[in-house]
């Protein structure tokens, strides 16, 4: 077997680097605290530290950037001074800094000086220039927009040497002499400012990111690549911005609406629950493992969400990768799409600690919907009883007179009943929900060192009572840079949450005559019910007696663990290993005490006692080693990387039932007496263990001519345990290119269009069969069939084996093969940005289950047959609308457009979990249901639409004249399932230090079930519950000629019209606009702050969820959750502040 073969192999070989890591690692840290007090006594010294550099015809700011990269020394010069276009040379290896700027500046006019811990480029010819009179004296701080001083500055007067660097903490003292003068103020990736000097004793300076030296940069986890030069469909978010939008658990929820191709659904009101994640349309026939692979500092995982995983307040960025350059590199797990996780990581010779705490409120949105009282649930109730006894005439021979008929059905409910009283149990149920949390960060370090540590503390009690969710987050970083060369990093994170909740159910729709308190107010053990026009013999659970005990408690612990090192023997080269361990476990523990009704009586035949207990544990291994090169050479730059990497997994998870509770309030397993359920006497504990391997080389070449013409080629190989021998590995590849148009000499003279790039990408990417060994036959033990064997002398407790998998050894990857063709456009000097793709993404040898021959004695098989297309649009449109030194506003348009379409299925078709027949040219998305047209107004009976073999229409009363006899013409497309349009909109205004965001998202296009509106056409479902009040837009038939919205409802139980999920009845246009986020912040202004040596403090106030703009047919509280528990709205209270 491959997989034990390569887990001995590469194990073996991959083990020393766990343990020499671990020695090299712990052995700088121990005496860190020592070696950061020594440099920094030691300041920047040109003779100790080393540089390699080896550049030709490069402009003289980018070799001061490297030297910086490699030394930390920082650079100064005034305006003026260095000639843009003068291009320079350098070829050294192992030189002091000294020796390497004297070799670089041997045949130019340039010098340098070294001033208050910085180095001063000038001009030979005016060293003797300096003025040295003294006159006076001006001071100040230079600070970046955040507030944050700015070490290292240069102050310099303009037309001369004279100036200084400012300190550590942004502080300058600078001699004027005489006469007006000019402030010049310069740093390498920032704006340079001239002030005029006129006798001012103090000038504090702002300085801004001049975007043309510091060029956003995009991470893709295993490389980092400029924008300019991204050739792939990718999106990059901010960690501070996610963290602002966060206002509940889900981290993935606040890039709802930002970001394009990516569909983020499924959000309600349980504080546990994450969202679903779709990129680019479904991919997969039978898998529901639909979500992009998650990949957190470089790490690939196997998270299907990041929240519980990663605290927000740990985030530096957020990449989606989309396209086959983007995501081929990836291979075999990519099809669906990457999200690169890049996390914190402190910042040498800098101290800081941020603080981020909120407080929220949240309130139940019900939508306008409301529960009906007694009194109008027995008003429907009533009009259900009377179309019964007006259609039954056995009924009308035995009660001549309707209105006896409903006073002896309905005796027992007013004999046993106070229907005069209401109970509002929603608001028993409910409540104001409270969201607190607060996250602390250090970071530091030294000329050497670095190192970040975090805790956060995430706490949620949802709007529905006794539900609790608590998160804890740590988070450890540390690099040490060994010798100039030799990096050696850990990463260190763990996450321990805890989910509690009733596991009575949801009891808002109880009856209205239903009360929890006796006649004394004291909450009963149970309540009496009435079901079927009679009083039940078992009664209903009181929730709130029985939530005082009973509960499920949820806990999940992740645990990640990473050890690198780098080593970077040119300055064109660096190797970097990464080994990583992850282990999470999960636990569920639902318990009913023996004291509650729940867990004794009720339907549990006196078990004295349930504990309910599952267990799941996942450990894996991953090793990554990648060399990465980089060269230039003229106007040509090369970069790319070779990667090699292992992965290992083994899960093993169980289950176990216990009743008879010897320890009351005990629940764990030593407080309960017998394995199983009372009321299921073949209950057998279970559970399952599984272990796979997969074995990777992967390889990414990048060329860069001028900046203007780009291209990049990726290719990978994986080899996974999944799949039998033959189909074992799988080839992925990329091609791709972008041209930079704007850089060319014709588009110089033109100012509308200050930026225009044109990419193009062709790739493919891999899927995993999604569950472990499709491609053996398994067996299981057949204890849910007929034991020939119990009374068997020598085996009495033995059972057969049966085929439960027929197995698949020709099994192979899916593959996606993906077109993408992108324009990044900027207008008028780029204050208007417009990003458009469009993509084209072929799923091939999806995985199907077939039927198969009947002899085999296995009803299905899992083969590669299936093929789906989906192709759509993406635009991003940014502007900066108004712009002013004290008003700004800032716009962001997303539109996101997909179309899915089945191409090719075994044997033309395939049927999906509702038992629809999907053909060939189908939507997978498509809703294939029974069309109903109306009521009829004479009968009150829904109209159905037949659809005849010869493709004629006809109308039809009931569901079984609709699809008898036809096969499944009459199920027809009434919709999609999922939105085929949708994106945000979002408005930012600026004004001095305040900020007011304005977020919206919009989703068009498809339909949801309603289960509300079906419910008005049972006739019984008023017996077993209560039930919504009818919304003022809906009409109930009730007589002849009532043009109406609802059919007749019909109390008699063989009255049936059959309009759940298998008529369109149900479906509603649930296309909508939300109001999703509105966000005051206020920024304090850094002259309040300098005495309190705070950089920055901030205070916001959110409102999440603040109102939904739907159809004038939309029925219910909330179009994208139709549940019982829809999303609430969130108040939330924020205070940032870091020192």
């Amino acid at each position: 077997m491959l997989y034990k073969i390569m887990k001995k192999k590469y194990v073996a070989k991959n083990a020393w680097c766990i343990y020499f890591l671990f020695a090299v690692i712990l052995l700088p840290f121990q005496t860190m605290a020592v070696a950061a007090s020594e440099q920094s006594t030691l300041g920047l010294s040109l003779r100790d530290k080393v540089v390699t550099i080896h550049v030709r015809d490069v402009a003289l700011d980018e070799i001061l950037l490297l030297i910086n990269k490699q030394t930390n020394i920082s650079f100064g010069y005034q305006e003026g001074v260095i000639d843009k276009e003068q291009k320079f040379s350098l070829d050294v290896s192992g030189v002091t800094v000294e020796e390497a700027l004297r070799i670089l500046f041997k045949d130019s006019n340039y010098d340098f000086e070294y001033k208050d811990e910085r180095i001063l480029i000038v001009l030979k010819s005016s060293k003797s220039q300096a003025n040295s009179s003294q006159g006076r004296t001006v001071k100040g701080i230079v600070r970046d927009p955040s507030g944050t001083p700015l070490p290292g500055a240069t102050v310099l007067l303009k037309g001369t040497t004279i100036g200084v660097a400012t300190d550590i903490n942004g502080v300058y003292h600078l001699q004027i002499p005489q006469g007006d003068q000019i402030l010049v103020f310069s740093l390498v990736g920032m704006k340079t400012r001239e002030i005029p000097y006129k006798g001012q004793s103090e000038i504090n300076v702002m300085m801004e990111e001049d975007v043309t030296e510091v060029e956003e940069v995009v991470v893709t986890g295993y490389s980092v690549r400029k924008v300019s030069e991204m050739t792939g469909a990718a999106q990059q978010f901010d960690g501070k911005d996610v963290s602002n939008n966060m206002v509940n658990g889900d981290i993935l929820s606040a890039l709802k609406g930002h970001t394009t191709g990516l569909q983020i659904s499924g959000s309600d009101g349980n504080p546990a629950r994450n969202n679903s994640l779709l990129l680019r349309g479904v991919g997969t026939l039978y898998d529901s493992k639909q979500y992009p692979l998650i990949v957190i500092d470089g790490v690939v995982t196997d998270f299907t969400n990041i929240s519980g995983v990663v605290a927000a307040n740990d985030i530096e960025k957020i990449t989606v990768l989309k396209d086959a350059a983007s995501s081929a590199i990836y291979g075999s797990r990519a099809a669906m799409g990457v999200i690169v996780i890049t996390t914190k990581k402190g910042q040498k010779n800098k101290l800081t600690t941020s603080v981020d705490m909120k407080f929220g409120l949240s309130v139940q949105n019900f939508g306008g919907l409301r529960y009906m009282t007694s009194e109008e649930l027995l008003d429907y109730g009533k009009m259900s009883l009377t179309n019964w006894w007006n259609g039954n005439k056995s009924l009308q021979a035995k009660y001549s007179d309707r209105d006896r008929f409903l006073r002896d059905t309905l005796s027992s409910l007013s004999q046993n009943f106070d229907l005069s009283r209401t109970t509002d149990w929603r608001d028993l149920q409910y409540q104001h929900g409270i969201t607190k949390s607060v996250g602390v960060n250090v970071s530091g370090g030294s000329e050497r060192a670095s190192y970040y540590l975090s805790y956060n503390y995430f706490d949620e009690k949802g709007t529905k009572i006794d539900n609790k969710l608590t998160r804890n987050f740590l988070k450890l970083r540390m690099d040490y840079d060994i010798t100039s060369f030799l990096t050696v990093g850990v990463n260190l994170s763990g996450t321990f949450s805890r989910f509690e909740s009733p596991n009575s159910g949801s009891f808002e729709d109880y009856h209205p005559w239903l009360s929890p308190y006796d006649e004394n107010d004291n909450l009963k053990k149970s309540i009496p019910q009435w079901r079927k026009f009679a009083m039940n013999k078992v009664d209903l659970v009181n929730p709130l007696m029985d939530n005082r005990y009973n509960s499920s408690i949820s806990r999940n612990d992740n645990l990640m663990g990473s050890f690198s090192g780098t080593l970077r023997p040119f300055s064109w080269m660096n190797f970097t290993s990464v080994n990583t361990y992850t282990r999470i476990y999960s636990n569920t523990n639902n318990y009913q005490d023996s004291r509650t009704y729940s867990g004794n009586y009720s339907n549990n035949r006196f078990s004295n006692g349930i504990l309910d207990i599952s267990d799941a544990r996942d450990n894996s291994f991953l090793t990554s080693n990648v060399l990465r090169m980089e060269y230039r050479f003229g106007d040509h730059d090369l970069s790319g990387l070779l990667g090699q990497e292992y992965y290992e997994r083994h899960s093993r998870s169980s289950n176990l039932s216990m009743y008879d509770q010897s320890v009351v309030g005990e629940r764990n397993v030593g407080g309960f007496s017998k394995v199983g359920k009372k009321i299921q006497a073949s209950y057998v504990p279970g559970g399952s263990e599984s272990e796979s391997g997969s074995f990777s080389i992967f390889a990414e070449a990048n060329y860069n001519y001028k900046g203007k013409y780009m291209a990049s080629l990726s290719f990978r190989t994986d080899a996974s345990t999944n799949f039998g021998k033959d189909n074992r590995y799988g080839k992925f590849y990329s091609v791709s290119g972008a041209w930079l148009v704007s850089s060319e000499k014709f588009m110089q003279k033109q100012k509308a269009l200050s930026f225009l790039k044109l990419r193009l990408s062709y790739g493919t990417s891999g899927k995993e069969a999604g569950i472990d060994y499709l491609n053996y036959t398994l067996y299981a033990i057949g204890k849910d069939y007929e034991d020939y064997y119990r009374e068997h002398p020598l085996y009495p407790s033995s059972y057969p084996a049966v085929i439960n998998q027929l197995g698949n050894d020709q099994l192979t990857w899916e593959t996606a093969y993906t077109f993408d063709f992108g324009m990044d456009m900027g207008f008028l000097n780029d204050r208007i940005r417009l990003n458009a793709d469009y993509y084209r993404r072929r799923n091939s040898d999806l995985i199907m289950s077939v039927a198969t021959a009947a002899g085999i004695g296995v009803g299905a098989q899992y083969r590669n047959v299936g093929e789906m297309l989906n192709q759509g649009v993406e635009l991003t449109l940014n502007t900066h609308t108004l712009k002013s030194q004290d008003f700004n506003w800032y716009t962001t348009f997303t539109f996101s457009y997909n179309k899915n379409k089945l191409t090719k299925l075994y044997d033309g078709y395939f049927v999906n979990g509702e038992g629809r027949t999907f053909y060939e040219g189908d939507n997978i998305d498509m809703l294939k249901k029974v069309k109903v047209t109306g009521v009829d107004k004479e009968t009150g009976k829904p109209i159905y639409e037949r659809v005849n073999e010869d493709g004629s229409i006809e109308q039809v009363n009931t569901l079984t004249a609709a699809t008898s006899g036809n096969g499944e013409l009459s199920y027809q497309d009434v919709g999609l399932k999922r939105a085929p349009y949708y994106g945000g909109f979002t408005n930012t205004f600026q004004y001095k230090n305040f900020e007011l965001y304005v977020h919206m998202t919009y989703s068009f296009g498809y339909k949801a079930y309603s289960y509300l509106k079906t419910s008005y056409t049972d006739g019984t479902a008023w017996l077993y519950s209560n039930m919504y009040k009818i919304p003022s837009g809906l009409k109930i038939w009730r007589e002849p000629g009532d043009d109406a919205d609802i059919p007749m409802v019909n109390s008699d139980p063989s009255y049936t019209q059959n309009l759940y999920g298998t008529t369109s009845f149900g479906y509603i246009n649930s296309g909508h606009v939300r109001f999703s986020k509105i966000r005051l912040a206020y920024n304090f202004p850094e002259r309040w702050l300098r005495q309190l040596r705070i950089q920055n403090l901030a205070l916001s106030f959110t409102c999440d969820n603040v109102g939904v703009i739907t159809s004038r047919n939309f029925i219910g509280a909330d179009p994208e959750n139709l549940g019982d528990w829809p999303a609430p709205r969130r108040y939330v209270f924020g205070l940032n502040f870091t020192f």
